[in-house]
């Protein structure tokens, strides 16, 4: 292999550093990308680490209309005191926010008038304004650009897809923690996320594509028994 020319050596150094990308921009992408999405799809699969040691993994389905209905589920342990932990599926149709638990093949419904954000009870905040704060959460990555790093690229195996990514770390001031992040170089989608508590892998990132309305409709299954809620 033949050397480099010494005088040839500032001028390769110069063109690999313009293309680099910026640790710092690209965070800023993901954030615009984020924040000027009106509608989204994901599909996620997480792994946590409970306080116990216990290693415990889900697959999540979250989708939110730009008429603020949305869809998700899953596993959801925010909604445990109806679901005790199973899966569970959630529609917010506008009108009516309705749950469906598979197992016990048992759903319900609480008015929209009643999802309250100053008394939101062990359920969690279900408000469509609480859900969307999903995207919003990645719309600020920018924040953490100041000890942002990129790290290497990367190519992301996701369920038979590779992608190249970015991967960017840095430190997230609310959990004093680091998290590392895989951004797709060709559309700047959050992919993979890790923290010390565990990781969220993307298989599906919908931002402003068209999404069926049979999403934010919710028919009881056949023999499906209603549970009555006491509403204030």
């Amino acid at each position: 292999m033949r050397a480099v020319p010494f005088f040839l050596v500032p001028f390769l150094s110069s063109a690999l550093a313009q293309t680099q990308p910026d640790a710092a921009e690209i965070l800023k992408k993901v954030s615009e990308k984020y924040l000027a999405a009106k509608q989204f799809e994901f599909v996620v699969d997480q792994t946590e680490r409970e306080p116990s040691g216990k290693i415990v993994s889900r697959r999540v389905r979250m989708a939110f209309s730009a008429s603020n209905k949305y869809r998700m589920e899953g596993k959801l342990p925010e909604l445990a005191e109806f679901g005790q932990g199973d899966e569970m599926l959630i529609v917010y149709d506008g009108s009516f926010l309705w749950f469906y638990i598979p197992k016990s093949n048992q759903y319900g419904s609480v008015p929209a008038g009643n999802l309250r954000a100053d008394d939101p009870g062990d359920s969690g905040d279900m408000r469509p304004e609480f859900v969307r704060e999903v995207t919003n959460a990645f719309s600020r990555l920018a924040e953490s650009s100041k000890d942002a790093k990129l790290l290497r690229e990367d190519a992301l195996q996701i369920e038979g897809n590779k992608a190249a990514c970015y991967v960017v770390s840095f430190t997230d001031k609310e959990n004093r923690g680091s998290v590392t992040v895989w951004i797709d170089e060709k559309n700047f989608h959050l992919l993979r996320l890790e923290t010390p508590e565990g990781t969220a892998t993307y298989s599906v990132v919908k931002l402003d594509e068209p999404l069926s309305d049979d999403l934010f409709k919710f028919t009881p299954p056949a023999g499906a028994k209603k549970i009555e809620l006491n509403h204030p």
